[in-house]
């Protein structure tokens, strides 16, 4: 990717910066069932996030970063007229994840130290998985020793992702 104008970078820096604060000083009071629904902590992380490259790809992520906000900000989420149901908000609320946020968080996963979130089942699942091969092929008492320790690290991978700010999930 070339490299764009260091006049494009502050732009476009300036630009993602606005629409963050605005986004935060709108929603930063809301419930959190509403912040869920607006993605509001991996908005502020991609955004932090994406506003330090600069490259013809980042500049277009930005674009669609501040056009999420925008349209954020234009849908009044607790009382939506053509959203009524919370799976319908929360079908609307995945479908503006997937057009604007994941495209930003599937960049940074490669050029930064942002990461996808995980929920705990899928390490207990993982630990399940061991715990049959181990039963399987080494021993024939069950102890779901892999399972607990699994699930155990990845709390805690998970929760020191979420305090240095660095993940992206959908309602997260």
């Amino acid at each position: 990717m070339k490299s764009d104008s260091f006049e494009n970078f502050n732009k476009y820096k300036d630009l993602i910066n606005n629409a963050l604060v605005e986004f935060v000083s709108n929603f930063e009071n809301e419930s959190n069932r509403t912040k869920e629904l607006l993605h509001y902590q991996s908005t502020i992380n991609l955004s932090k996030e994406i506003s330090r490259f600069n490259n013809t790809k980042a500049n277009y992520l930005k674009e669609l970063m501040i056009e999420y906000m925008e349209i954020i900000k234009d849908i009044d989420v607790k009382n939506d007229t053509y959203v009524n149901d919370i799976n319908d908000k929360r079908k609307k609320s995945l479908e503006l994840y997937k057009k604007y946020l994941y495209p930003v968080g599937n960049y940074l996963i490669s050029k930064s130290e942002i990461k996808p979130g995980l929920p705990l089942i899928v390490y207990s699942i993982i630990g399940i998985i061991f715990d049959f091969i181990i039963y399987k092929f080494f021993s024939k008492s069950i102890v779901p020793l892999a399972t607990v320790l699994i699930t155990f690290l990845g709390f805690i991978r998970e929760t020191q992702k979420r305090k240095r700010k660095k993940m992206f999930l959908p309602y997260y």
